[in-house]
């Protein structure tokens, strides 16, 4: 069956012109849209078929918008004197 499918996307993709598309990239997209989402990494890891959450992980790619979230949760923890003040000068409090 997963052979069939791969077969298949393979030649969508070259009909698409896209480059470089196997089934492998709709798998990491999957699992990347999930993990975006929030999906809890046991639902993501059975979606996925793998025995192991480790290897779940492998196939995620976060996005932009995590990434950014990320460093500032971690500048409020590093810094929190610092994001008081930020938030301040963001809400118009201190000009």
């Amino acid at each position: 069956m997963e052979h069939k499918a791969r077969d298949e996307f393979a030649k969508v993709a070259e009909a698409l012109g896209i480059p470089h598309f196997t089934w492998r990239s709709f798998r990491r997209s999957a699992e990347s849209a999930m993990h975006n989402k929030k999906v809890p990494l046991k639902a993501q890891q059975a979606v996925m078929g793998h025995s192991n959450p480790n290897m779940t992980l492998e196939y995620a790619e976060t996005d932009e918008a995590s990434k950014r979230q990320a460093v500032e949760e971690w500048g409020k923890l590093i810094f929190p004197k610092f994001s008081q003040l930020a938030n301040s000068v963001a809400t118009g409090m201190i000009n």
